[in-house]
């Protein structure tokens, strides 16, 4: 969903809903990947934080590089991913299937002018029998994460 939005910001695409049979249909998922990751990069150990583990930035960095802990960081002063609102994102969209190229800043313009309009528009999304199914393979994968040999779940 992140992926479709963030491209959707400076690239026509197709609707989401069109996109979530093929989604749907993936045959790998976060195992898969971290098992490559693993194995190409041959860390001594692979740290993995699922998202809602996060924290701050700073709890972040902490848990990954634990010999800053003494020293003094800060939450950066500005979010440097925003997110499109729908609201953005509905009016890149148009302005791209209408054939229009935007720049960098003109696109970001777009976003700008569009932040306040918070409300969502059902943009993007899974019907609700495939976001059950999504949430029961996502737990599958964090049992099968926390069972990887060189990895470290948190």
């Amino acid at each position: 969903m992140s992926a479709w939005r963030k491209r959707a910001e400076d690239n026509p695409v197709p609707p989401f809903a069109d996109l979530v049979p093929q989604f749907m249909a993936m045959d790998r998922g976060w195992p898969e990947i971290v098992a490559e990751l693993r194995d190409l990069l041959a860390p001594k150990r692979l740290t993995v934080i699922p998202y809602d583990r996060r924290g701050s930035s700073v709890d972040l960095l902490h848990r990954l590089a634990p010999d800053l802990e003494g020293v003094a960081l800060r939450e950066p002063a500005r979010s440097l991913n925003l997110s499109a609102t729908d609201a953005a994102l509905e009016a890149l969209q148009a302005r791209y299937r209408a054939g229009e190229e935007l720049k960098e800043r003109q696109w970001r313009q777009v976003i700008a002018d569009h932040a306040g309009q918070t409300e969502p528009r059902g943009l993007t999304g899974f019907p609700d029998a495939d976001r059950a199914a999504l949430r029961e393979r996502y737990a599958a994968d964090l049992k099968r994460l926390a069972a990887m040999g060189g990895v470290d779940l948190l």
